[in-house]
């Protein structure tokens, strides 16, 4: 209906079987007059609602890289809601589906089956989807497999479709008019059946050609293989940037051995969006069905771990008789790449990020040689067989490790060596070839040692030096060799003979002698006596580039060790915090100062002795978030020297964690020694105190007993200086001989924290009642949990005037504070609040 301006009211739609038009429109008119009324039939409106959807459909079609038409499930299952279904199916005119079933048939197909009702949509016969219900070529829960039963046969469609039944009645007919010699071409019968039959079969050809469309795999998948039929239309959509990439984004990449790598970009997750997911899609060559086997073995164990620095499987399926793999796409290129960039990556500009990357490609390896799955009850011994920078992968700042076509992985109690394969010889281990036997080794998890190890001299070249100096290294490193009359190329990290190549030990020997001058130049320059984490490293890489593989540190030790140095690596910029620090006389800031240096200075030789508390990726991370804490709790420090009681308790809890680090003999060593090395300034601190002489010597300092703790000291000294700075605060300084505590009642169970006394004033001459608060100080006022909560309320208390209250409100104010050394304790004198007065009843609290 419209008024007279056009504006439209209402749009109301009512099954007209039950209505009189004609009565209708004169009644519009009575109860609306010069209101436009429109009424149209029920049909036309149901027709348009079917091709809307239809539109909408077919404006999801997609185009992949074989230029066939597709559309995403995901985009179907946006479209399709149990709504949507059911008006299209209560705008059908076929009569097929009862009105009250309708709904349950709406919940069935949304389901169960979205792809076969959008075949029909496509067909301007969604209705027809109810056929699937009640043939009796499925059973009673043939709902359940809508979908499933696609791509559906044409025998089974067409019996679906009743074409069968139609035919059957067809040749009956015939059967029938043939015996009693009768002509069909006028019977009505025959023509409504063949007019059936006409639209049964042009159903059947259009659903056929048309449910390939509907029924690409959706990836990311899970771990189950895929065997697709040849008719199925892959999921990649064509694009005109799509290049071939080696390994995970690398540009212009060489064609593997094992296979060819393309980049592949998967529909958006919605419709609405734009951007797509690229993966990276490895086919094999042709080596019969072991070998993707064998990868695809691997690569389901290892997807069960979810560790960040390995390759992440996206799905795998065989298509035109061909295997593939698809991953996740590393936008940063390969290792390879990155050591022929001009300049570093944004998320390479700090050496401490190489050091975290190789911690994380040693971590990977790790779960390669030594595969643990509590779920699957596995234990395993696995073998990468071909690490080289080509197979490590860079993305966000990690190593991925990749590639695992001729991984090997094998049960823990089986020999974990296999017979050497073809791969690149530049990383590959001694043991691999025998050049002057020509033939191959047995290699295992040491060989994978050995490759990491040459890795990782090359990355820190780049760090050193960038693309020139690895080239060089690389030119370098060619050498000549003979083998029984024939001569051989060698650009390996050993000389093909059993020995290191000579350019690899002159390399390393040039590198650790440059790192020995720097730090040397450094350490006169006061920047202060420190590890020297690129020393380590390259130590580590000279045990693992060791010709007999039986000598290499298994991964485990090289993940230790790997961590100890990023660790060492991390900390440089907190050793120049600590020294340049304005809170260096500070007796709080000296001990958390050499705890933190203790720490640091312990780390090589227990990560050596397997000491090293880090048993997984978690516990790393927690020890290298503490020292960024660490960091930037120092350089808020460094702004706050103007404060009087500046806080040092995040110092101690971030020194705590880094202490876990270590096993309990490393840590008890540590702190102890703190205390040997801090009793020189406690006893000056304490004689400036003026504390007794008899808790300050060395004996009893060093003695073992609860009193005598050297932490106990530093608190109750501490305390004492506190107290003793000359502050804004005007609270009177007292001796402890002033204030006389009242007895307790003879039925007190407990030690009240107020209690009531008397404090001498004028000499002694008199006395006015007070408050009493007394705090114990102990060896628990080192943690910060309550060192923090004792001076802070101290501080509060102190500052607290009678000023600051409400007149009429009764409040305790300090009037006083005392510190007794021989009790180990504080005291807090308050005086009686003031009466209340009546002069202004508003100020009353109730």
């Amino acid at each position: 209906m419209e008024t007279n301006t056009g504006t439209e009211l209402v749009k109301q739609e009512l099954p007209s079987q039950y209505l009189d038009i004609l009565k209708l429109r004169a009644k519009l008119k009575e109860l609306f007059p010069g209101v436009k009324c429109r009424i149209e039939r029920q049909h036309a409106m149901a027709a348009e609602k079917i091709e809307s959807l239809r539109h909408e459909i077919y404006n999801r079609v997609l185009l992949n890289t074989a230029r066939e038409r597709f559309i995403p499930y995901e985009w179907l299952s946006d479209l399709l809601t149990e709504d949507r279904i059911r008006e299209a199916l209560e705008a059908s005119d076929g009569g097929i589906i009862d009105r009250d079933e309708r709904p349950q048939v709406a919940r069935d197909v949304r389901e169960f089956g979205l792809r076969t009702f959008a075949i029909f949509v496509t067909l301007k016969k969604p209705d027809l989807i109810y056929r699937f219900f009640q043939t009796d070529q499925f059973d009673k829960d043939a709902r359940n497999f809508l979908d499933k039963r696609l791509p559906i046969e044409e025998g089974i469609l067409k019996h679906a479709l009743g074409l069968t039944r139609i035919q059957n009645d067809i040749r009956t007919l015939v059967e029938t008019a043939n015996k009693k010699g009768h002509v069909l071409d006028g019977n009505s019968k025959f023509k409504q059946l063949s007019e059936q039959e006409a639209e049964c079969i042009s159903l059947c050809e259009k659903f056929m050609s048309v449910q390939d469309m509907f029924l690409s795999p959706t990836f990311p998948q899970g771990p189950r293989h895929r065997f697709l039929l040849d008719t199925t239309r892959l999921p990649f959509v064509l694009n005109p940037a799509q290049s071939k990439t080696a390994g995970s984004g690398a540009v212009n990449p060489p064609q593997g051995g094992f296979g060819k790598v393309e980049k592949e970009t998967l529909p958006p997750l919605r419709y609405e969006d734009k951007q797509g997911m690229v993966v990276v899609r490895k086919e094999l060559n042709s080596h019969g069905k072991e070998a993707y086997r064998d990868e695809l073995r691997c690569l389901r164990l290892l997807a069960a771990v979810h560790h960040p620095s390995l390759l992440q499987l996206y799905g795998s399926y065989t298509h035109l008789a061909k295997h593939n793999f698809l991953f996740r796409e590393a936008v940063q290129g390969d290792l390879h790449d990155l050591l022929e960039r001009e300049q570093r990556p944004p998320k390479f500009q700090h050496d401490d990020a190489f050091y975290l990357a190789f911690c994380g490609l040693a971590s990977a390896l790790e779960q390669v040689h030594y595969y643990a799955n509590n779920d699957l009850g596995l234990e395993m011994v696995g073998c990468h067989h071909d690490l080289k920078p080509r197979n490590v992968f860079v993305d966000d700042g990690r190593f991925i490790l990749g590639d695992f076509g001729l991984s090997t992985m094998k049960d823990k109690c089986d020999d974990p060596t296999t017979l050497a394969q073809d791969r690149d010889l530049y990383f590959a281990a001694p043991e691999n070839i025998d050049y002057v036997e020509a033939k191959r080794g047995q290699v295992g998890p040491s060989g994978d040692i050995w490759s990491l190890g040459c890795i990782l001299t090359e990355v820190y070249t780049f760090m050193r030096g960038g693309r020139e100096a690895v080239r060089d290294f690389r030119h370098s490193r060619v050498i000549e060799q003979d083998f029984d009359d024939v001569q051989i190329t060698i650009k390996a990290f050993h000389d093909g003979r059993g020995n290191l190549n000579p350019a690899t030990i002159n390399h390393l020997d040039a590198l650790e002698a440059a790192i020995k001058a720097e730090t040397k130049a450094r350490l006169a320059h006061g920047d202060g006596q420190r590890p020297v984490p690129e020393l380590g490293l390259i130590q580590l890489v000279r045990e693992m580039l060791t010709i007999d593989n039986a000598s290499r540190p298994n991964i485990k030790k090289v993940l230790q060790r790997l961590r100890c140095v990023t660790l060492q690596k991390k900390s440089e910029p907190i050793c120049g915090e600590l020294l340049g620090s304005p809170h260096s006389e500070n007796i709080e800031f000296i001990i958390e100062r050499q705890v933190f240096r203790e720490w640091l200075g312990r780390l090589e030789e227990a990560g050596r002795r397997g000491q090293l508390y880090l048993p997984t990726d978690a516990a790393f991370d927690q020890a290298c978030k503490a020292l960024d804490a660490l960091f930037d709790e120092l350089r808020l420090l460094s702004h706050q020297d103007e404060l009087e009681f500046p806080l040092f308790s995040q110092l101690r809890r971030l020194n705590e964690q880094l202490l876990s680090c270590l096993d309990v003999y490393g840590r008890l060593s540590i702190r102890r020694a703190v205390e040997r090395n801090t009793i020189p300034i406690a006893r000056k601190l304490a004689l400036k105190s003026k504390l007794p002489d008899t808790i300050v010597s060395e004996t009893t300092l060093l003695s073992s007993g609860p009193n005598a703790s050297i932490l106990q000291l530093l608190a109750a000294a501490q305390v004492k200086a506190r107290m003793g700075q000359k502050g804004s605060l005007a609270v009177p300084r007292l001796k402890r001989t002033d204030v006389t505590l009242c007895d307790l009642p003879k039925d007190a169970q407990i030690e009240p924290t107020f209690r009531l006394g008397k404090l001498k004033q004028d000499g002694g001459a008199v006395e006015i009642p007070v408050i009493i608060e007394e705090m114990t100080i102990d060896a628990k006022h080192a943690k910060p949990e309550n060192s923090d909560r004792l001076f802070r309320r101290l501080e509060n208390v102190l500052s607290l005037s009678t000023a600051d209250t409400l007149r009429d409100f009764g409040a305790l104010n300090c009037s006083g504070i005392y510190f007794d050394m021989e009790s180990e304790l504080i005291g807090l004198t308050y005086r009686y609040p003031p009466r209340a007065t009546n002069s202004n009843s508003s100020t009353r609290v109730a």
